[in-house]
C-alpha cells in the first residue's frame, strides 16, 4: 500500500469533533422510562439533550437512571448482571462529578445550563458500531473554548 495526498485528508475526514471534553449545553430532559425485560422491573429514565457548543453545535443525548438510595448488599449484588452493575457505578460518578463541579444535581439541571463533559466513543451491542457517549462531567475550564468551524456536508 502506498501513501499519497489524499491521505491525510482521509485521516481528517475520519476524526469525529464530538469525542473530548466540550462544553454542553442542557437543550432537553424529558422523563421516560425503559420497558420491563430480563427480570428486572420497569424503570424510569431522563433523558437529557445536550448540544455541544464547542464541537460545531454537535446533538448528543444522555440516558440517566437514578442509582439505588443505598449500595446493594452483596446477595443483591450477585443477582445483578456486569450491565446493571456498571450503569449504576456510572450513575453514581456522574452524580458525584456534577455536585463536585457544579453544586448541583441530575434533577437540578435546567434547559439553558452548561456543563463540562468528556466524550467517547462506545461500541453499541445493536450493531458493532462506535458511536459518542457522554461519559464523565468534567469541569467547564478542562473544555475548549470555541466550536470547530465546519463546512461539512452532515451526511
Amino acid at each position: 500500500m502506498t501513501t499519497d495526498a489524499w491521505d491525510s485528508f482521509l485521516a481528517e475526514a475520519e476524526k469525529d469533533d464530538r469525542l473530548g471534553k466540550h462544553k454542553a449545553m442542557v437543550r432537553t430532559i424529558t422523563a421516560d422510562k425503559w420497558e420491563a425485560k430480563n427480570g428486572y422491573p420497569e424503570q424510569p429514565y431522563k433523558k437529557i439533550a445536550f448540544v455541544l457548543t464547542t464541537a460545531s453545535n454537535a446533538d448528543i443525548d444522555m440516558a440517566y437512571v437514578n442509582p439505588p438510595d443505598e449500595p446493594p448488599s452483596k446477595e443483591e449484588l450477585a443477582t445483578w448482571t456486569k450491565g446493571k452493575k456498571m450503569g449504576v457505578a456510572n450513575a453514581v460518578s456522574m452524580r458525584r462529578q456534577l455536585i463536585q463541579f457544579y453544586g448541583k444535581s441530575v434533577d437540578d439541571l435546567r434547559e439553558g445550563d452548561v456543563v463540562g463533559v468528556k466524550v467517547e466513543a462506545r461500541k453499541s451491542k445493536k450493531d458493532g458500531n462506535k458511536y459518542p457517549r457522554i461519559v464523565a462531567f468534567v469541569p467547564l475550564g478542562e473544555c475548549g473554548e470555541t466550536a470547530a468551524s465546519s463546512d461539512a456536508i452532515p451526511f
